[in-house]
């Protein structure tokens, strides 16, 4: 095979058209290429430590700025060098990797002090901003912390020189090296936090350097520094350091001048505007997590249904609905409360292992809510004001078998098995009533707070001032997470040998139900009132008038008699998913006996509408329906969704006008801007191209002919011209002056050619 230099002098002259040829000794010209390699290099510079700098100074890190920029510009013009040739590249890299292997075993004890300095001013700023308690910060070994950073980010320039140096000089891949420098300042990014203007500058003007220079298409280094190389089209430059330079430059007046106008224009505040949004909001949770618990506290340790476990806790990290049917129930509401189904109760609860022994005694009618049953059915038996008996049927769909208890019942032994109805007998209780159940003995395993966890939780109820009676402190408990601990569905997965508890009230400070309803029922301990938790599920009045549908085969009288709150209603089937698991508690209060409390905090307060009216609701719903929604073939869309589609649509509609503008527009001014500029010979040419150029869109074989000549005898010879071979000759005669010499053509000249153009297009 032939070697690249010994096949450059085989080639010939190049021709551009009869009697016109470059000499090929063309190819021998060099090419300034140390210029063209110091270019590269300062892209590289700005690339690097713009990157570095917007981090660095969006987190007020202390560090010598000017030495990290003497390092970064002496660096990345020595890594830029080394494609001068093979020979610099092959030894400078491996000189480059000594030096560089070298200082940093000489001063990696202020390398790792510096990188954990900068992680610890990046975790102190994400406590403000995500108001986080107890994140972990790392030891600084040395105790100069300026001097540390420095060193730091001065190998982090040098590592980053190296790497956005190999695409940028080689391909010019300006991509891939914007997204390697720009990938830790997602961060200060997702903060909302200001850089220095300097460092904004050097980032985007290098992306704008590069990109210049890739879109020049003349970026590629070959070995030989020649400065024009063959190619199919004839020949063609490699780089141009002087064009390389002027763009640069260009590049950096528009990048300042865009950075300070739309400081100038754009306030601070509107780049926040929407931040807020629930997508935001979703970010910033993954981000609590990530920085209090790992990467892995973004991992479900275990199955769930909705969050809940059967007494374990603290492994979920994020709760995943499916909204599937798990039961379905059928009975007739009777009050606006919600309906609460028990299918597991904690009662000793185990500290570090987090998890709730289920309380086995709970499965007879003698450890359940006996005593309130009696008294309530009694009340019934009885006739008296406020009383009741009901049934609710329970269908198991795709649940565990297992007991879905409602409050009140005695069939604590009937179970649900797939896909097998089973009917529990209840008695409703009513604010209006007050029950006396008898006093029965309490098992010490309600009162007992875990050794490990005791003091904490001492602590942490004197200093939020619980004190009162039984009904008192469980409305301080309900008021405080109410107020202070926000409810999420995001929590993150609590750190392994932490304490659940322990860790929802003073640390991570959020949660869903399982953290409400543990952390209440070990309170209320701690506060001597004996307590257990539940699990199962609750379907609100609201909910079950709006999905349930009217059992139109079921009689009321089967499902319920006496005292209703709502007035008589009518059976209705509401099926229930895994949005509907919830957990509370069960505190004993004397003279009351086991007392419901959802500690949990409410969501805004709905309307409640009565549960006739929202079954006779149809015509009233279509009228609301047609102000917010628009058919479309049985699917209903909602306007606002319309109006967004519709400025979406705008949007694209305005674009496709400004692409069409450029595309077609443009080339139009900048045609009859140059031919008004022009003199009479470069007139008449651009008026022949444009002929031409659009006859060869047309006809492929027209783009062989190259010059006047071929082109006016393949015009003629299709009959595409037609014209006397004297006005032909007189033709061609006139390009080849306006063309190729500096006689101007006259007047005369002009109007015969542009005729003959003109006639036949």
């Amino acid at each position: 095979m032939q070697s690249w230099s010994s096949r450059i002098k085989e080639y010939n002259n190049i021709e551009i058209c009869k009697g016109v040829e470059i000499d090929k000794s063309v190819y021998e010209e060099k090419e300034n290429r140390i210029k063209t390699l110091i270019i590269k290099g300062i892209i590289t510079y700005c690339l690097s430590v713009g990157g570095a700098g917007i981090y660095l100074s969006s987190f007020a890190c202390e560090y010598s700025e000017l030495t990290v920029h003497i390092v970064g510009i002496i660096t990345a013009i020595l890594c830029a060098l080394l494609y001068y040739s093979a020979l610099t590249e092959n030894v400078g890299y491996i000189v480059y990797f000594l030096v560089f292997a070298g200082a940093a075993f000489l001063l990696k004890e202020y390398i790792n002090t510096g990188f954990y300095a900068i992680v610890n001013d990046t975790m102190s700023y994400a406590m403000i901003y995500l108001k986080l308690e107890g994140v972990q910060h790392y030891t600084e070994r040395m105790s100069d912390r300026y001097f540390s950073i420095t060193v730091t980010a001065c190998f982090y320039v040098m590592v980053s020189n190296i790497i956005v140096n190999n695409y940028i000089s080689r391909r010019a891949r300006y991509l891939i090296a914007t997204i390697i420098v720009s990938f830790i300042n997602i961060v200060p990014l997702f903060f909302g936090l200001e850089p220095d203007m300097i460092y904004v500058l050097l980032y985007f003007s290098g992306i704008f350097m590069a990109y210049f220079l890739k879109s020049g298409k003349h970026y590629r280094l070959y070995r030989r520094n020649s400065k024009y190389y063959h190619s199919e089209k004839g020949l063609s430059y490699g780089i141009n350091s002087k064009v390389l330079r002027q763009a640069s430059i260009v590049a950096v007046i528009i990048i300042f001048a865009f950075v300070n106008i739309i400081s100038a224009i754009v306030p601070k505040q509107g780049y926040s505007a929407k931040g807020n949004n629930k997508y935001k909001q979703r970010a910033v949770d993954v981000a609590e997590t990530l920085f209090t618990l790992g990467f892995m506290g973004l991992f479900n340790r275990y199955e769930n249904n909705g969050g809940l476990s059967t007494g374990r806790l603290g492994g979920v990290s994020s709760i995943h609905l499916d909204y599937k049917t798990d039961i379905k129930i059928k009975y007739a509401p009777y009050s606006y409360e919600p309906i609460y189904l028990k299918d597991f109760v904690g009662g000793r609860y185990i500290p570090v292992e987090n998890r709730w022994e289920m309380d086995k005694t709970c499965r007879t009618p003698e450890g359940e809510n006996h005593g309130e049953v009696e008294a309530l059915k009694k009340r019934f038996l009885l006739g008296e004001e406020y009383s009741a008996k009901a049934k609710i049927e329970v269908t198991n769909v795709d649940a565990n078998a297992g007991i879905y208890l409602p409050y009140y019942s005695d069939d604590t032994n009937t179970i649900a098995y797939y896909q097998a109805p089973v009917t529990y007998e209840f008695y409703p209780l009513f604010r209006e009533v007050g029950i006396s159940p008898d006093n029965i003995p309490i098992d010490p395993e309600y009162r007992y707070v875990p050794d490990e966890i005791k003091d904490e939780l001492i602590e942490f109820c004197e200093q939020r001032g619980f004190h009162g009676s039984d009904e008192e402190i469980i409305q301080q408990i309900e008021d405080y997470f109410q107020e202070e601990i926000p409810y999420t569905i995001k929590p993150g997965a609590t750190p392994r040998g932490t304490d659940f508890i322990l860790y929802f009230l003073l640390y991570n400070k959020k949660g869903y139900c399982a953290h409400y309803a543990s952390a209440t029922a070990m309170i209320l301990r701690t506060m001597g009132i004996p307590s257990r938790y539940c699990e199962g599920y609750v379907v609100s009045y609201d909910q079950a008038t709006r999905d349930g549908e009217l059992a139109e085969d079921s009689a009321y009288e089967d499902y319920y008699e006496g005292y209703s709150a709502i007035g008589e209603t009518a059976p209705i089937e509401v099926e229930v998913t895994d949005a509907d698991a919830h957990a509370w508690v069960e505190a004993y209060i004397e003279g009351r006996g086991w007392v419901l409390v959802d500690a949990t905090p409410a969501g805004e307060e709905e309307d409640i509408i009565d549960f006739w009216s929202q079954f006779s609701r149809d015509d009233i719903g279509k009228d609301k329906e047609e102000e917010e929604t628009t058919n479309f073939g049985g699917f209903k869309i909602r306007d606002s969704f319309i109006q967004k589609i519709a400025i979406v649509l705008l949007y694209i509609v305005i674009v496709a006008f400004l692409v069409f503008m450029y595309i077609y527009i443009k080339p139009f001014v900048v045609y009859n801007i140059e031919y008004k500029r022009a003199e009479i010979n470069d007139k008449l040419i651009m008026k022949y191209m444009r002929y031409v150029r659009k006859l060869q869109k047309k006809d492929k074989e027209f783009k062989k002919a190259i010059n006047y000549e071929d082109q006016l005898d393949y015009l003629v010879q299709s009959g595409k011209m037609t014209c006397t071979k004297d006005n032909r000759d007189r033709l061609l005669e006139i390009l080849k002056i306006a063309g190729f010499s500096n006689k101007k053509i006259t007047n005369d000249d002009f109007t015969f050619a542009e005729n003959i153009l003109y006639s036949k297009r």
